[in-house]
């Protein structure tokens, strides 16, 4: 965790700008549909609230087939962030 934190400590400074936020979106929501279109994606935090930019990229990601009373799928998540990593939207990631 600390060798991507040193890495991309400028970076994590810097805030992003709600323009490019809106590009985020549109990548991200296309890339989930690829995977699954009953995907829903929602970005929250500060974006969703309407500020002119954002420390960090918030998604809530949701399925209408998964439901608390649905068996556990602990692989859904990790085939999105595997899915970003390989179009280049991820490029580190902390625990897997």
């Amino acid at each position: 965790h600390q060798k991507i934190g040193l890495k991309y400590f400028e970076e994590f400074e810097k805030r992003i700008p709600r323009v490019e936020m809106e590009k985020m979106e549109v990548l991200i929501l296309g890339e989930l549909k690829k995977i699954d279109p009953e995907y829903i994606g929602t970005i929250c935090g500060s974006y969703r609230r309407g500020a002119a930019s954002s420390g960090d990229i918030d998604i809530l990601l949701t399925h209408p087939s998964y439901t608390s009373q649905t068996e556990k799928q602990p692989k859904l998540l990790h085939a999105v962030v595997d899915h970003l990593e390989s179009v280049g939207f991820v490029t580190d990631t902390l625990s897997k």
